[in-house]
């Protein structure tokens, strides 16, 4: 698998077929690594991650609420997924010439991409209201469990090999 994983030109990690919690949570992710960018800004709310057309005050709060509980499950879906579990995909990160590319269906994302939106994942999730059952802390459980792992930066986990 190394001499596989080394001569590739890019290496596409397939976490298994999406749905639309799935693209809903990938493209979350996509918005969330572009507003990290701006140093003042900090995750407050999932509500900030959505589409620029479903913040208009004209936009129907129900169809807001079910998308935000679409990239909750998503989120929970893609972060619960066999392959974080597997010891040897470390292989595909570490080998790889290139930032490999993390597949779930149809939509993708870069891996230093996805490891940057967990940092800010992270720093949301790590300041909870514990009280509130139905606060993202409890509701992104899976993701909240999946998330220390994920913080190497390729260049640490390349260091491995």
């Amino acid at each position: 698998m190394c001499e596989i994983y080394s001569a590739a030109s890019k290496v596409l990690i397939w976490l298994g077929e999406g749905n639309d919690a799935t693209d809903h949570a990938i493209e979350a992710l996509h918005k969330l690594m572009m507003l990290r960018q701006d140093t003042d800004w900090v995750l407050t709310n999932l509500h900030k991650l959505l589409p620029e057309d479903m913040k208009s005050s004209d936009f129907p709060p129900d169809k807001r609420d079910e998308r935000i509980k679409s990239i909750r499950a998503g989120m929970n879906d893609i972060f619960t997924r066999p392959w974080f579990d597997r010891t040897w995909t470390v292989q595909e990160l570490a080998l790889g010439r290139d930032d490999p590319l993390l597949l779930c269906g149809s939509t993708f994302i870069c891996w230093e991409c996805f490891r940057a939106t967990n940092i800010e994942l992270d720093k949301y999730l790590a300041k909870p209201n514990l009280g509130d059952e139905d606060s993202d802390h409890w509701v992104l459980s899976g993701v909240q469990a999946a998330l220390p792992p994920r913080k190497s930066s390729l260049s640490q986990i390349r260091l491995l090999f």
